[in-house]
């Protein structure tokens, strides 16, 4: 079925009445723009609407020393502000009732999107100010890696000095069997056996500091510093939960390695508890790190003011491409705007409702 959409002139008073108050026609035809407009723009819209959400998380969960609730928590207050505030704005604007109220409405979330933006955009800028700093960060990180593995080096020189002390202790105690047959018992060697026997104390302290045990703790420990010094980079949020497991792992080691060294010969001499200096140096500098991805200042970065303007022109594009009602007697800057004629036309029709009166804009 076919429907004409131009006016039917069936006599004069048609032609007068078209003539004197053509409104109703015209509202009719520009009534179709009262709808939202998706196009491109809403592509792009939600393509930056993804990357403030992935930033201001990341930034979040840095900022909060590593609380994934809290972040998420921010996460979902952010994308409900921005998607009130640019896809509100823009329903606002294709609207063709309510017209008066609603135009304040635009109007204060548009003048105000700048500074709700700013706002929301809070987590994102710290990281950026994060990444700016990546270097510094990374070079601190790797550090305190790098410082765990020297456990393990300080331990095996630790190791090699007690062999190679307990090597001339058990040298001084052969010396003294012409002196002292009794102590010289005592301290485990018989006579005719001593060279067997020393070999056999030597291996068994060996064994003790350099045991299976030892091996295997430290190829793990050389393979984990491997993989988290692979994995490390400020995009990746989990940084901040391997900082506190990196400082757990530490001081496990640390305990591990002390434990080992605790072993000793009967005939030993009073030995010192190993230390290690660089398990402390590392727990120091990872713990550095961590103060710079969780304490720091909100600083906006030039590459974060940048990125962040983009992103703000993009989410504002349904907006501006998005056409005013037809019938909507007001613009975003100016008030309304009606020809004197169109509202002489409509106060002899009887329609007062200035929300449904057509205007050019």
């Amino acid at each position: 079925m076919n429907y004409c959409t131009e006016p039917c002139f069936h006599n004069l008073e048609n032609i007068r009445n078209f003539a004197s108050n053509p409104l109703p026609i015209i509202v009719n035809i520009t009534s179709l723009n009262n709808r939202l407009r998706f196009s491109w723009s809403h592509i792009i819209a939600f393509i930056a609407m993804i990357a403030v959400s992935y930033f201001t998380f990341m930034g979040a969960v840095y900022h909060t020393g590593g609380n994934f609730i809290a972040a998420a928590v921010g996460l979902a207050v952010v994308d409900f502000m921005l998607i009130l505030v640019f896809i509100g704005a823009q329903q606002l604007k294709a609207s063709g009732t309510k017209m008066r109220r609603k135009i304040l409405w635009e109007r204060l979330l548009i003048f105000s999107s700048p500074i709700i933006f700013a706002a929301a955009t809070v987590f994102c800028q710290y990281f950026w100010d994060i990444r700016t700093r990546q270097h510094d960060i990374l070079s601190e990180f790797n550090s305190a890696l790098n410082d765990a593995g020297e456990m393990f080096n300080e331990y095996d020189s630790y190791a090699d000095d007690r062999i190679e002390q307990y090597e001339s202790r058990l040298d001084s105690i052969q010396s003294m069997h012409s002196n002292d047959p009794y102590v010289y018992g005592k301290l485990g060697f018989t006579a005719g056996e001593e060279q067997y026997q020393r070999e056999n104390m030597l291996l068994t302290l060996r064994t003790q500091l350099f045991g299976k045990r030892y091996k295997t703790l430290r190829d793990a420990a050389y393979g984990w510093i491997r993989d988290a010094r692979r994995g490390a980079s400020v995009w990746n949020v989990f940084i901040v939960g391997n900082i506190d497991v990196i400082r757990h792992t530490i001081r496990i080691w640390d305990e591990q390695l002390n434990e080992f060294s605790a072993d000793r010969m009967s005939n030993e001499c009073i030995i010192s508890e190993f230390r290690s200096e660089s398990a402390q140096s590392a727990i120091d500098r990872i713990s550095r790190v961590e103060k710079s991805l969780s304490c720091s200042s909100i600083r906006p970065s030039p590459a974060g003011i940048a990125i962040c303007l983009v992103l703000y022109i993009m989410l504002l594009l349904p907006y501006m491409i998005q056409r005013r009602d037809g019938k909507s007697v007001y613009s975003l800057i100016h008030g309304a705007r009606r020809h004197d004629g169109w509202l002489k036309n409509g106060s002899e029709t009887g329609d007062t409702n200035d929300d449904n009166n057509f205007t050019t804009f």
